[in-house]
């Protein structure tokens, strides 16, 4: 209760102009749906191209992803479960990087950083499976130590 009422001493006209909990909760919290497309907008790659295969194959296996796996890949990389709202300033791009090893590495990630490593795997079906075993049991603290 004093939380609200200090948000309304801030913004006291934010009730009255019709907006309420969910449009407050929206602005702070972000949509639920995950937009890959503006996704993408915001990435960073470092040692790849948004051409190199293994890029390619990571958008894949994201696009394959339900909306609750994909919760749980930003939960993996950000430690949050969603993404800004679309046309907002984000407070940092996502970023994949290149790390040593091979299809039996698992890709890592850096939450503070927004960021992930990806080893060069030699195909979409295993880039599919590394990911999805490190958002099965990485969100979890099994993998994140």
């Amino acid at each position: 209760q004093a939380i609200r009422e200090g948000f309304f001493d801030l913004l006291p006209d934010f009730g009255r102009l019709g907006f309420g909990a969910g449009d407050m909760a929206l602005l702070l919290h972000g949509t639920p749906e995950i937009d890959l497309a503006d996704w993408k907008r915001h990435t960073e790659y470092r040692s790849y191209t948004p051409s190199s295969p293994v890029i390619v194959w990571f958008w894949e296996a994201l696009e394959s992803l339900t909306q609750p796996e994909r919760t749980n890949f930003i939960r993996f990389v950000w430690g949050r479960s969603r993404l800004p709202l679309k046309g907002r300033p984000w407070p940092q791009t996502f970023k994949i990087q290149r790390c040593p090893g091979g299809d039996s590495v698992l890709p890592q990630t850096h939450t503070c950083f927004f960021s992930i490593e990806v080893p060069e795997y030699s195909s979409a079906a295993i880039t599919k499976k590394r990911i999805h075993t490190a958002i099965t049991y990485g969100t979890a603290g099994i993998l994140n130590g």
